[in-house]
């Protein structure tokens, strides 16, 4: 099935840096299809810093939201990741923005009781 289709479409070539109509790439249409994040997001919940780094290099909107209005800021606040907060402020995230639940990085921050991320965010 899709494994087989994958690999011949490698093997005959296909650009896997190819965009879509939307601008994205392969990869992030299946991370926003199956997980409803965007690859920023999902990449700063789970702290790669490196990953984080170069989609913002790559020109991704930091203040980009996924179906729940979250961004990667939240997600990075709310696992108390420090160092993908401060990259992310030090790229112009916005510490006011919140989800359709009414949560701010800073909320989810004190939620989660990640003092270093509450203090960057204060």
């Amino acid at each position: 099935g899709q494994k087989a289709t994958r690999k011949l479409l490698l093997e005959r070539g296909a650009n896997i840096n190819a965009r879509d109509e939307y601008g994205d790439a392969p990869l992030s249409r299946v991370i926003k299809h199956q997980y409803r994040q965007t690859p920023l997001l999902r990449a700063a919940i789970y702290g790669y810093e490196a990953i984080v780094r170069r989609l913002l290099d790559e020109g991704v909107d930091v203040n980009e939201k996924d179906g729940y209005r979250q961004t990667a800021l939240l997600g990075a606040a709310m696992y108390g990741h420090e160092a993908v907060v401060k990259l992310l402020l030090e790229e112009g995230a916005d510490i006011s923005s919140c989800d359709i639940w009414g949560e701010t990085p800073l909320s989810e921050a004190k939620k989660g009781r990640h003092k270093a991320v509450v203090n960057l965010l204060l």
